[in-house]
């Protein structure tokens, strides 16, 4: 899975996005993530941990190997949204998960509950190390797969 932040986020003449001046950096899981496990990854891997809140919107290829690449982005800020995110790219021709990723603070964003909660887990509540080793563990939730919703 790639992460895309900093930079901008740039529409183009054909209505699809391009990515200037962001970093790249991969996250591997051993499974499928849930949001919350995504959420927690990027805060350790990123370095945020004083975000209050990290915006994630999934990128959609809808163009095809033969035809102009048109790139979408996609909100996520449920459970629902993340799983029906990874099956839509795993029903697509381009497999890949691309998450562009920014931070912001709580009390400048309106967001579902979903997020709040999620957010709240995350940054106030739980040490990552303990929800690192739960996850390699087995013990934190249910787990899903890329093509289970």
């Amino acid at each position: 899975m790639r992460l895309h932040h900093g930079g901008r986020v740039v529409r183009t003449r054909d209505d699809s996005v391009k990515f200037e001046k962001m970093s790249e950096q991969l996250l591997i899981f051993g499974e499928s993530p849930t949001l919350t496990q995504l959420l927690e990854e990027v805060k350790v891997k990123l370095g945020w941990n004083d975000v209050d809140f990290i915006q994630i919107q999934g990128v959609i290829d809808v163009g095809s190997a033969n035809g102009p690449c048109i790139k979408r982005l996609l909100p996520i800020s449920s459970e629902l949204e993340w799983n029906h995110y990874k099956a839509v790219v795993l029903a697509s021709e381009v497999r890949s998960l691309d998450l562009v990723v920014s931070k912001d603070s709580l009390d400048k964003r309106h967001f579902t509950n979903d997020m709040k909660q999620i957010m709240n887990d995350i940054f106030h509540e739980k040490s990552t190390t303990t929800t690192r080793s739960q996850w390699i563990k087995g013990k934190r939730g249910r787990s899903s797969t890329l093509g289970n919703s």
